[in-house]
């Protein structure tokens, strides 16, 4: 078993890891400017990873792994949209 993303697959994880990293900077020039800086703030970073984009990978894992090979590409495409439309919020609150 391979593990590659292919196609739409690949930008979608493009996405995801771009607007994670904006908002940490985003997050990091506004406690920056209002001097509450804190290296608290680096285990919300790596949740993120742990809860957003480690599902992601799984489910690309898996789409070798389905029969049809619709049903888990489905998921990881809705996966993938949510954490977007999540990331674009959290960096318009932040704003």
């Amino acid at each position: 078993m391979s593990f590659e993303l292919t196609g739409w697959m690949l930008y979608t994880m493009w996405a995801v890891l771009g607007l994670m990293g904006l908002d940490i900077l985003v997050g990091l020039y506004r406690s920056l400017m209002s001097n509450t800086f804190s290296l608290s703030k680096l285990p919300g970073f790596l949740t993120g990873v742990l809860t957003y984009v480690l599902p992601l990978f799984i489910l690309a894992n898996l789409t070798d792994i389905e029969p049809t090979g619709w049903l888990v590409t489905i998921g990881y495409y809705v996966g993938g949209i949510g954490v977007i439309v999540k990331y674009l919020m959290d960096i318009k609150s932040k704003l």
